[in-house]
């Protein structure tokens, strides 16, 4: 599955009951709980995948970690409730999907698909969103704090 593919699931999982800034932090912390998954999974094929993918502050356990924190920051117990489980949701549904699409007749074959996967499309993902939020750093949280002040 190709990264657009990805970001595309994660775009069409919001629910449109919910206000405009839920859907916002919902779509903001949702790539990063793709991304640990993705990790999750690959590295139970590569050990050494979580170290081969983290960025300057560590593996993406620590960025899934920050950008939640920033993102649940000062609001209300029911709305942290309904942005992690969303997020969780869409996440697991797109690398279901992802991994569900590595499926072969037998277990060898599927074990060297998976494998493949981690290597040129899960590897690339995860790097991407953690290069991509080192540089981006700064304008998450402006995006995270006009999403709360809506």
């Amino acid at each position: 599955m190709q990264r657009s593919s990805f970001v595309f699931l994660l775009l069409t999982a919001a629910d449109p009951s919910l206000a405009a800034n839920l859907d916002e932090l919902v779509q903001l912390l949702s790539p990063a709980y793709l991304a640990q998954s993705v990790t999750v999974v690959c590295t139970a094929q590569d050990p050494t995948f979580a170290i081969q993918t983290g960025g300057q502050r560590g593996p993406i356990s620590v960025y899934a970690q920050d950008i939640k924190d920033k993102i649940i920051e000062g609001l209300e117990a029911e709305e942290v409730n309904g942005i992690l489980r969303r997020a969780a949701e869409a996440a697991k549904a797109a690398a279901l999907m992802a991994i569900r699409a590595q499926a072969a007749p037998n277990p060898d074959e599927e074990r060297q698909r998976l494998l493949s996967w981690c290597v040129t499309a899960a590897k690339p993902f995860v790097r991407d969103f953690i290069s991509s939020h080192d540089q981006n750093h700064d304008a998450f949280e402006e995006a995270v704090a006009r999403a709360k002040a809506r």
